[in-house]
């Protein structure tokens, strides 16, 4: 039987996969990053763009439904000073009404002179 003597420089084509499969790998893994490092910087202003968006979208209805409650009560207020129930020269009731006001509305910090006329 004859025998075939192995070369020592020879290599097997298990490593030759083996060798060509982390090489595919390790450009599709380059490709990747080079592009995701382009595109990084645009998509992440991109994203904190429409994060600002939402965020001042949600600050506005929230402040818009604070002064609809605020105008409410000034609205409340102006009718009761109009139709007698609340004078503006009793401080000390206008003062314990205000007071009771802002128990009930916290939306409402204090109603100017200009609101009651």
């Amino acid at each position: 039987m004859k025998r075939y003597s192995r070369l020592n420089n020879s290599w097997s084509a298990t490593h030759l996969i083996f060798i060509g499969l982390i090489i595919i790998q390790s450009l599709s893994v380059g490709i990747i990053m080079l592009r995701q490092h382009g595109m990084g910087e645009e998509i992440l202003l991109i994203h904190a763009r429409d994060m600002m968006l939402r965020l001042a979208e949600a600050a506005i209805q929230h402040t818009n439904s604070h002064l609809q409650s605020a105008e409410n009560t000034a609205r409340i207020t102006t009718g009761h000073v109009k139709s007698g129930i609340l004078a503006p020269e009793e401080s000390e009731e206008l003062e314990f009404y205000f007071l009771e006001l802002l128990k009930v509305s916290k939306a409402i910090s204090g109603i100017t002179s200009e609101l009651l006329t």
